[in-house]
């Protein structure tokens, strides 16, 4: 599941850092 939500990841969400690829 980690796996595939990280997937989702949009950089929108990685700019805010909403979403963590690390850990």
């Amino acid at each position: 599941d980690k796996q595939d939500r990280d997937n989702k990841c949009t950089s929108y969400q990685v700019y805010h850092k909403a979403c963590t690829r690390n850990g």
